[in-house]
């Protein structure tokens, strides 16, 4: 199920990489699109990417969380 070019392992690498807006938007993208098992194990790292998000850039963060994002 986690091929390299499945939704989760795309998930995945977003947690892996550097945390931008773009990368924040694609996450969404990706979560919408999931579906069955794979779409809650991408939900599941939904906290990771808050958590990472918040850790690396205060700004970014906020404004995440006012565009609903997070």
């Amino acid at each position: 199920m986690n091929t390299p070019n499945s939704k989760l392992a795309r998930a995945q690498a977003i947690l892996k990489a550097p945390i931008t807006m773009d990368a924040i938007l694609e996450y969404h993208a990706i979560a919408k699109a999931a579906e069955g098992d794979e779409a809650w194990m991408i939900d599941e790292l939904f906290n990771a990417l808050f958590a990472a998000t918040s850790a690396t850039d205060e700004e970014l963060f906020y404004q995440a969380i006012a565009e609903g994002l997070l």
